[in-house]
């Protein structure tokens, strides 16, 4: 099971997202207590090693994947040894009833490998792909590599009736065949990076620890841009999503809003991608102690000439098309919303017409962005799709919304009966009851920059943003600490200039580095900000 740290430190879901976890883990394991909650080594009769044993090259001269998939039987566990680099020109499959397939070292992995992993490469002009489908399947701890000229990769993981687990995957370079780069390839030409579909209406695939930064071009969307992740109209049991990060991709950080199924997405880090960050709709679909965030400025990914063409035009999107039945409903809990140094954004959050009910909890809205509202809720039945099923209100408590004065309403929430806002602040310069619109009541709201009593009540966002940097270059690392004050956007905001300097300070004295410095000063100022 995933371990659940500190729930009082900040970047920790709430409990509700580990019980579901384990919910999941002991449906499986039919309450046997001798062995690992999840998919491990130790469920496999055969190891194999694929270079020693299979004959796969690992200098990446020869394709690997006709060696590695002769290795492929029930019971059998594929290691991939450490440096090897192994090219892939079509599709690699590792398909069985309880198969697997994972770095060597992955017993004591707390997150991907270093640039030494072993790495599986896409050759030039070639869309590969690793596909892992299993009733109990065991994948990860290598990394993914689209490097080459004119070339993408992409995961497949699937489940029937199972439950296929998949951790520790970093993925490094850019589809490299897009408009931008002047090839011009269609958008149906490339997979999403990671494809998880749990077919079967009791299976489950777990995706936990996936990195992708810098994977698409910005501005690219409709013309070969691909999303993170995807979980569409083929699944209909359950997908998790556990401190995954995708930031700086050509289309939805999650698009997974087409699916019959549920979506839980806990501990993530999701920014600077475009369209959405996270799109999802429909009861038992969620994201708990999630970081989504646009923002222009922190963008290090490749840029073509139409940089920002298109882009990250909602930080959450709900929606639910006609051909999913289920009732309406989707929760976000303890998730920061951000945007600043963009323009064209729609909002923070968008309920579409289309949508059914939505639950905010314990969520801070950060919104730089003058002329945005942060929270769209659309009549039920407006907008291209169709009306869906009941409930249809929004229900935000427990939060708060903060960022510039802007012109536009804070919220605005049209032809939902029983929408409520109840225990939240709306910590901006100048607000007063009317950035709020619409049918909507309040409980226990207060409006101005010095509101008491109201707002978050306990902490928020991801730090899967943070632990990437832990196996990232010191260059990164820094980077990452740097995300970390911007992440905390709002609360630096409300920080004297003092206690800045004093802090400072402290972090230069008591820290041996730079990095470590801006570690200790960023959660300084949380604490500091919390206690506010």
């Amino acid at each position: 099971m995933v371990s659940p740290g500190n729930f009082d430190t900040p970047g920790h879901p709430p409990r509700s997202a580990y019980r579901s976890l384990a919910e999941t883990e002991r449906r499986f394991r039919d309450g046997v207590q001798q062995q690992q909650a999840v998919p491990s080594m130790s469920d496999f009769d055969r190891v194999v090693h694929a270079v020693d044993d299979l004959g796969a090259d690992p200098s990446g001269s020869q394709s690997a994947i006709s060696a590695i998939e002769s290795g492929v039987e029930d019971g059998t566990l594929i290691v991939l040894p450490k440096g090897a680099t192994f090219l892939l020109d079509g599709k690699l499959s590792i398909s069985g009833n309880n198969v697997g397939m994972v770095g060597e070292g992955i017993e004591n992995a707390g997150g991907p490998p270093g640039d030494d992993g072993p790495r599986f490469v896409s050759a030039p002009d070639t869309q590969a792909r690793v596909i892992c489908s299993a009733e109990q399947g065991f994948y990860g701890y290598f990394l993914m590599d689209q490097s080459a000229s004119r070339s993408g990769i992409s995961m497949l993981a699937e489940s029937d009736n199972g439950f296929c687990y998949v951790r520790d995957v970093r993925v490094i370079g850019a589809q490299d065949d897009t408009t931008a780069t002047g090839q011009g390839n269609h958008e149906s030409d490339n997979h999403p990076v990671c494809a998880p579909i749990a077919h079967g209406s009791n299976s489950a695939v777990r995706v936990q620890r996936m990195v992708m930064v810098g994977t698409g071009y910005p501005g690219d969307k409709n013309s070969g841009g691909v999303p993170g992740f995807w979980v569409g109209k083929e699944t209909s049991g359950l997908v998790e999503l556990v401190q995954c990060v995708a930031n700086g991709g050509s289309d939805n950080g999650i698009y997974g809003s087409r699916t019959k199924g549920d979506l839980h997405v806990i501990d993530g880090s999701y920014i600077n991608n475009t369209v959405s960050q996270i799109r999802f709709a429909g009861k038992g679909s969620w994201a708990k102690g999630c970081t989504l965030a646009v923002d222009k400025e922190q963008y290090t990914g490749p840029e073509p000439s139409k940089l920002f063409n298109e882009y990250a035009t909602n930080g959450v999107k709900t929606e639910m098309p006609d051909f999913i039945h289920k009732q309406g409903g989707g929760s976000l809990e303890n998730c920061e919303l951000i945007a600043r140094n963009v323009e064209n954004m729609g909002s923070l959050i968008f309920v579409r017409g289309f949508s059914g009910a939505l639950t905010v909890k314990n969520c801070r809205v950060v919104n730089g962005v003058d002329g945005m509202t942060s929270l769209i809720a659309n009549a039920p039945g407006t907008g291209y799709g169709v009306k869906t099923k009941p409930p249809y209100a929004v229900s935000v408590s427990n939060s708060t919304f903060t960022g510039i004065r802007n012109s536009n309403p804070a919220v605005e929430i049209q032809g939902r009966p029983s929408s409520v806002i109840a225990n939240t602040c709306f910590k901006m310069e100048g607000a007063s009851e009317s950035v709020i619109q619409g049918t909507v009541s309040t409980k226990n709201v207060t409006y101005g920059p010095n509101c008491k009593n109201t707002g978050t009540s306990g902490p928020v966002g991801s730090a899967a943003s943070a632990a990437q940097g832990a196996y990232s270059a010191a260059a990164g690392f820094v980077q990452q600490q740097v995300q970390q004050f911007f992440n905390g956007a709002a609360a630096i905001a409300t920080v004297p200039f003092v206690v800045l300097i004093i802090v400072g300070i402290i972090a230069l004295v008591f820290s041996s580095s730079l990095i470590a410095a801006l570690a200790f000063a960023g959660g300084a100022i949380k604490m500091f900000s919390k206690k506010r």
